[in-house]
């Protein structure tokens, strides 16, 4: 059979046949998504097109793809055909507009999404608020992800987090990666800004969408901790995250600083974090100890997974426990441990108790496990002293003696054990008495064996002790081994001499005198008495210095001495016997060795003798003042006075030294008097610049600066030798302000209160240096936090004829004063120091006014970040009143007004645009 097929033919079966082949190729009827009938009527049209795109026949090709494209409008091949057709002959724009419309129709189709994500879209110049605005505008009508993402970080260039935000509720966006880099963007801008809701609702969404980072959690808990988003916290850490130890510990830490003591502690009861390093363990047992209703057990109970945290619980938890009263929490945790464990603690805690038997059991204990440091043998000797144990005391001290590696601490054990011993002689052995007589090798451990052996029967041991004579033996071991030479009065007045020369005291020169008068050098004896002031002269010195004379043949020196008691008051001069030291002697002698209490106890007895020798008075004056006995102070002080007043008669008034011995004693009557001191300073800028320092010496606000600063403090003396001898210790508490408020520097000092409770420790007798540690806790509820100060202050050469009292004889004076001031601020670690030295002079208005030009020199610095410092220098002039005296009492009171002028000389970080400055001063004391 013969059969012949056309051309058309043909190229039907052809197709049909290769339809297979070409179901994948692009352009194939599968491709366009055509049947056969509409695939033959649209295929010449795709034929034209294509061969126009090759012939550049713009017109040509686009009218045939048109053409294809309205017969099969929905065949996406063509669609995406026609697109490309038209960016190919640069209608960019149109192509858009085509596709975006395709779009409306096949909403979800992703080649079409794709090609229209192709077009390049000319970067808006989004370049002020308006601008965006219209931006968000055309990205309402039309919105994309792309339109969004821009519209979302154009708005946080310019701060408009609302408008970003609104961009994220999207939900198309929300979802995509640009809406994730968005967000976070959106989160930095926020945290930068410090919105901190901004920036928590930004991590919700992230959150919302995936796990985050443990970086971001990380920053979200301290977004919400600064927050106090307490709740939040809590739901979040229900769910599992922002649950580490170390969160756990941050956020229990945040609840303890803002003081919420009930969420505290039912935190801290419901929780059991296992900390990954000891430091976290032992910041959580502080906690439990500081904050819970029963801190002694919940430690107790807490298993302390680190060894070294063990002895923090012994070491510092029991302490707080004990400093806070908790005995029963200080046995909770002592009894996890054995009883021969923690004896420190255990002492510790018996003596707070004042349970004396427990303290004796476990000192025992304590010597006889382990040998004793220096400090501790200290600290448990004078606790046993307290106790009233010193016949313990001296035992244990005698097993160390002679305390060769005590170091510094030498001279103390050595004074507590033969003092000890002196009060308890039958507590001295056979054997430990033969030990103490033994020489030591260096002269000073000599001296202080030689003091133990007081008394004339011990003049053997004491010879045997210093009969060397050491020229590195003092004063007082010369006088000592001096007595112990009865019956050789040659070696006794040699030794007598050293001491004199060693010492030129009256005491030393008294005991010359009467040594060498026993050894019948009269002229030595009568020139010593002449060397020693005549106010420290008792009438027994007066008498034997005048026979002396009498014996020496000195005339002249006997007239002299006549003369001396003549005005005395002295009866006639007789010489029945040889004169001896009375108890004025042996007080001025106690009292050179520094032995107060027995001094004043012989001058007692001497004042019986001479009642009317002013020169006991003035030291049962001093002597009481050093001892604190104020009812006494006061009593002898007004008979001074009196003493000074009984001089004055018509024809003969007050010398000058005597005008300053009377201010002298009224002061001090007044100062013993003193319980309360209540001061008030205050510095006013009259000028808009006008800064004063943030330096330690106002004690500002940790290190701020104010326009104006007052303060007030009320201080309540507790008394003298409180901790060492010749200390004093008080209290205080203060109220302190500054002129700032939320960057402005006001006139008045209102802004910022602060309360100050702290307790202050002069340590030094003569020397004017504070101690002190201070509470701080701001009033306002948005001013300053709360805060520990420690604090060391120093005033220098402010002392006598150069301090700021007031001076009875003159017409004014010069006075002057370096006052250094260092404070360390606990919580914010950081510290504040000023120096600043003042000259200036009083120029006496009356007798209870002065004016006072002055000028200071100062320099401050703070270690807070940035470091700041600055140095000045002032002058001024005040108006200085002093008033209150009474007959008995110097002036308590005194109130200054001054104007000052400062210039800032240099400075970092602090004050630069404050040079020049003027204040209005203001100081009362009363």
């Amino acid at each position: 059979m013969n059969i012949r097929l056309n051309p058309l033919a043909v190229l039907i079966c052809g197709a049909l046949i290769m339809a297979p082949a070409f179901a994948a190729q692009e352009g194939s009827k599968q491709d366009l998504g055509l049947n056969d009938y509409r695939y033959f009527k649209v295929y010449p049209h795709i034929e034209r097109a294509h061969q126009a795109m090759k012939a550049n026949d713009e017109k040509r090709a686009l009218s045939s793809f048109e053409h294809a494209h309205e017969m099969a409008p929905e065949s996406v091949r063509l669609t995406l055909w026609l697109a490309e057709a038209y960016r190919y002959f640069g209608h960019d724009k149109k192509a858009q507009t085509f596709l975006k419309d395709e779009l409306k129709k096949k909403p979800q189709n992703p080649e079409l999404q794709r090609a229209l994500a192709a077009i390049p879209v000319p970067e808006p110049q989004v370049n002020s608020l308006e601008e965006l605005l219209a931006l968000q505008k055309q990205c309402d009508a039309e919105p994309t992800v792309d339109c969004r993402s821009k519209v979302g970080n154009y708005a946080i260039k310019f701060n408009q987090l609302s408008i970003a935000r609104a961009q994220l509720s999207d939900p198309t966006f929300r979802h995509t990666a640009a809406a994730q880099q968005l967000t976070n963007n959106y989160i930095q801008r926020a945290i930068f800004r410090q919105q901190w809701t901004a920036a928590d609702q930004g991590y919700a969404l992230l959150d919302s969408d995936a796990t985050l980072s443990e970086a971001q959690y990380q920053q979200w808990f301290a977004i919400l901790l600064h927050m106090q988003r307490d709740q939040r916290i809590l739901d979040l850490q229900s769910q599992g995250v922002m649950n580490s130890p170390g969160m756990q510990l941050a956020y229990a830490q945040s609840l303890a600083e803002r003081n919420a003591l009930m969420p505290l502690r039912h935190y801290l009861t419901s929780r059991k974090p296992a900390f990954n390093h000891p430091t976290e363990e032992r910041n959580w047992l502080r906690l439990l100890a500081t904050y819970c209703k029963e801190p002694g057990k919940m430690v107790a109970n807490w298993t302390v997974k680190y060894p070294e945290n063990q002895q923090y619980v012994l070491s510092t938890l029991v302490p707080i426990r004990i400093q806070k009263g908790d005995w029963q929490g200080a046995n909770a945790l002592l009894s996890k441990i054995p009883g021969d464990q923690g004896l420190d603690q255990r002492l510790a805690l018996s003596l707070a108790r004042n349970d004396t038997q427990t303290s004796l059991q476990v000192i025992r204990l304590i010597s006889q496990t382990r040998d004793l440091s220096s400090q501790e043998l200290e600290n448990i000797s004078y606790q046993l002293v307290v106790m009233d144990q010193g016949k313990m005391a001296a035992e244990l001290l005698l097993r160390y003696w002679p305390f060769a590696r005590a170091g510094r601490l030498q001279n103390s054990l050595s004074t507590r054990l033969y003092t000890q011993l002196a009060l308890h002689p039958d507590g001295l052995s056979a054997e430990s008495r033969m030990r103490l007589e033994k020489p030591l090798p260096t002269a000073t451990q000599r001296m202080a064996q030689a003091r133990l052996f007081q008394g004339q029967e011990n003049c053997a041991i004491v010879r045997n002790l210093l009969g060397d004579m050491s020229a590195e033996y003092d004063a007082q071991s010369w006088s000592h081994l001096a007595q112990c030479y009865p019956s050789q009065p040659g070696l006794a007045l040699y030794a007598a001499q050293q001491a004199l020369a060693r010492d030129p005291s009256p005491f030393y020169q008294r005991q010359v005198a009467y040594l060498a008068y026993a050894a019948e050098d009269y002229q030595l004896a009568q020139a010593n008495w002449s060397r020693i002031p005549t106010a420290t002269l008792v009438d027994n010195d007066v008498l034997a210095a005048a026979r002396a004379a009498k014996l020496s043949g000195n005339d002249k020196a006997f007239d002299y001495w006549q003369d001396v008691a003549w005005h005395r008051g002295m009866a006639e001069l007789k010489f029945d016997s040889a004169p001896t030291q009375d108890d004025a002697a042996r007080g001025f002698a106690l009292l050179a060795q520094g032995k107060h209490s027995e001094a004043r106890d012989a001058l007692e007895k001497a004042r019986v003798t001479y009642p009317d020798s002013p020169e006991i008075l003035r030291q049962l004056v001093y002597l009481n003042e050093r001892l604190d006995d104020k009812p006494k102070t006061r009593e002898y002080s007004e008979r001074v006075v009196d003493d000074i007043d009984n001089t004055l008669t018509p024809q003969q008034q007050l010398s000058d030294k005597q005008k300053e011995d009377r201010f002298e004693f009224r002061r001090i009557h007044e100062d013993s008097d003193r319980r309360w001191t209540f001061t008030y300073d205050g510095s006013f800028g009259l000028t808009p610049n006008s800064m004063n320092s943030g330096g330690s010496s106002s004690s500002a606000q940790q290190g701020k600066s104010y326009r104006s600063y007052e303060q007030f403090e009320a201080e309540y003396r507790i008394g003298k030798n409180q901790l060492i001898d010749g200390d004093q210790l008080s209290v205080y508490s203060r109220i302190f302000a500054g002129s700032e408020s939320d960057g402005e520097h006001n006139f008045m000092p209102v802004y910022e209160p602060m309360l100050g409770l702290g307790v202050r420790w002069k340590p030094l007798r003569d020397q004017v240096i504070y101690l002190a540690a201070e509470q701080q806790i701001p009033l306002g509820n948005h001013d300053g936090k709360t805060d520990v100060m420690l604090r060391a202050s120093a005033s220098f050469f402010n002392g006598g004829k150069y301090s700021d009292d007031w001076h009875p004889t003159g017409k004014g004076w010069m006075a002057q004063n370096l006052y250094l001031d260092a404070a360390h601020f606990v919580k914010a670690d950081y510290q504040l120091y000023t120096a600043d030295y003042r000259m200036s002079w009083h120029q006496k208005v009356n007798g209870h006014q002065t004016v006072e030009p002055y000028w200071h020199a100062q320099y401050n610095a703070s270690t807070d970040t940035p470091y700041r410092d600055n140095t000045l220098g002032g002058v001024g002039v005040r108006f200085n009143t002093w008033f209150g005296e009474t007959h008995y009492t110097a002036f308590p009171h005194k109130v200054s007004v001054g104007l000052e002028y400062q210039r800032a000389l240099s400075g970092h970080n602090r004050d630069t645009d404050s040079k020049n400055n003027l204040f209005l001063t203001l100081g009362a004391r009363w």
